[in-house]
């Protein structure tokens, strides 16, 4: 469970902060920031367009929206992830613990 936490604070952050912040301080243009603000509603937008994220929407809205986008992004890598750790603990070398003493001397 905390994986699937990790990767949902962590994609949340990238998305916001990290390119948001990065359009901005690199002097984007309004439309380039509103185009990558309709990105980062992409994966809830298909559901509704009540989620694509617009100048109207207010900042509370605009965070839901991502987080549940982040949400929706990390369910398919936190599957991805356990199915990866399923094969290879399946492929994982077993060590034999034989117990007992090995009598080395010769008779």
């Amino acid at each position: 469970m905390t994986t699937f936490l990790s990767v949902f604070v962590s994609v949340f952050a990238i998305e916001f902060v990290f390119f948001l912040f990065a359009y901005i301080v690199l002097g984007g243009k309004p439309s380039e920031v509103q185009e990558h603000l309709e990105m980062l509603s992409e994966p809830m937008r298909w559901f509704s367009q009540q989620f694509l994220i617009t100048p109207e929407k207010s900042f509370v809205d605009a965070c839901g929206v991502m987080l549940g986008n982040s949400f929706l992004v990390a369910i398919p890598v936190f599957l991805s992830v356990k199915v990866v750790e399923v094969v290879f603990r399946r492929n994982r070398v077993m060590q034999i613990g034989i117990g007992g003493s090995v009598d080395d001397s010769d008779d």
